[in-house]
């Protein structure tokens, strides 16, 4: 094996995985997921997470 590649299957192995409670899918970045899949606008979800950093944390289960 390609000792590149190698490096790359561990880094995925240690991935953190997240559901979204909403719609049920599987991601690896929890702000990257709400852009794109749930639209929200950036500059909002800054304001949000400066007011409270938890504030998506109820949206996400950690995935097994």
């Amino acid at each position: 094996m390609n000792r590149s590649v190698s490096i790359l299957v561990i880094v995925k192995k240690n991935m953190v995985k997240y559901v979204c409670k909403s719609c049920k899918t599987d991601c690896d970045d929890i702000t990257e997921h709400m852009l794109k899949v749930h639209k929200f606008s950036k500059w909002i979800m800054d304001i949000q997470l400066k007011t409270n950093p938890n504030t998506y944390k109820n949206c996400f289960e950690t995935k097994a």
